[in-house]
């Protein structure tokens, strides 16, 4: 009986906010007195809803009228309005890529000049940053937790934990499946001319590899390490959730690059028909399969970490071992995926091109 009523608290802590200033709060309040009436007045609130959708429509409205046409007669001008200066560019490029070689520089270099230049893929960019910040608002709901028993708190903070990687890991799979998976087939018809650089097909890949992991590896900290902090964990837990994303994204942006190699189309007419092709699918799959080995070691680390807190006692040698064990098993899996995913990748297009 006490579990019951420990579920039945958890979920009374976890229902939504009800604001008396909010959309839904006139709504619900309005149909409830239609449902089953209390006597209370429905007015108010029918008057709120309809400002409300006046001011959001009358808002369009200007929007429209003040911007369109603008922007109509801006979109059918020749000259672009914004230009990136080639001297300049590469002397950015040189001071902030100087570390890899030039045909690495190159690349990537040209597959962001590229991606800065279609405005199509930098707005879906920016959407998909917007809905991780709704996870992460909507994630803040599970602080009450601090309200629950001693005795089952631990539980929770590390199921919590566990469930902050793997929500955070698919988001990037999905944000991978968009922009990682079709960089290659991005080349279109020009990806012969790419073809005629001194690159062989293997450094070609890993080229597209380095261009997109350290941008989705960034996107990937932030997400985790805001959403173990969301939880309130320690900051040596946030530290080590924001180094496990490098390690996870490892993998996820590899098999991306790889996949997307093995599954690329040249004759696209519009980039979202690669996001929605069959290879992606194969792709979605084969990333929620190393996303679950990967949470495997971390479960791990989590499972004794809890059992600790309870007052079991570990040696430190032991402790310090599982734990690099772990570490070194994801390290493992996910260099282990990248190196197999390119290597298929160059192979699909190796026999390609014959």
């Amino acid at each position: 009986m006490a579990d019951v009523n420990d579920v039945l608290r958890l979920v009374a802590l976890l229902k939504a906010a009800n604001s008396y200033w909010t959309p839904p709060y006139w709504a619900a309040t309005y149909l409830g007195e239609i449902l089953q009436p209390t006597g209370r007045p429905r007015g108010p609130y029918l008057a709120c809803l309809y400002s409300l959708a006046c001011v959001f429509t009358a808002t369009a409205y200007l929007l429209v009228r003040g911007l369109h046409r603008r922007a109509y007669s801006n979109s059918h001008q020749t000259q672009s309005g914004f230009s990136i200066e080639s001297r300049k560019g590469q002397q950015r490029v040189r001071a902030l890529l100087g570390f890899l070689k030039s045909p690495y520089r190159a690349m990537v270099a040209k597959d962001v000049r590229c991606f800065l230049r279609d405005m199509s893929q930098a707005i879906q960019l920016m959407l998909l940053l917007a809905i991780c910040m709704l996870y992460l608002y909507n994630f803040r709901i599970l602080r009450v937790i601090q309200q629950l028993p001693e005795d089952i708190r631990l539980w929770w903070h590390g199921f919590l934990f566990i469930g902050n990687v793997a929500m955070g890991s698919f988001v990037i799979a999905a944000v991978s499946t968009r922009f990682v998976f079709s960089a290659v087939s991005m080349e279109g018809p020009v990806y012969w001319a790419v073809r005629s650089s001194p690159m062989s097909l293997h450094e070609l890949l890993k080229a597209k590899f380095w261009t997109w992991y350290v941008p989705v590896s960034l996107i990937a900290s932030v997400l985790l390490g805001a959403g173990a902090a969301a939880v309130n964990a320690e900051v040596h837990i946030i530290a080590a959730t924001m180094l496990m994303s490098w390690i996870i994204c490892f993998g996820i942006v590899g098999v991306a690059v790889g996949l997307g190699a093995v599954y690329s189309r040249f004759d696209w007419e519009h980039p979202s028909e690669l996001a929605a092709s069959f290879g992606s699918l194969i792709y979605m799959v084969c990333a929620t399969m190393l996303i679950i080995v990967n949470l495997l070691p971390v479960t791990v680390i989590i499972f004794l970490r809890t059992l600790k807190n309870y007052g079991y006692e570990f040696a430190p040698l032991h402790w310090y071992l599982c734990v690099t064990s772990c570490s070194m098993l994801m390290v493992y899996v996910a260099r282990t995926a990248q190196n197999t995913a390119l290597k298929l990748g160059a192979a699909s297009l190796k026999e390609r091109e014959r």
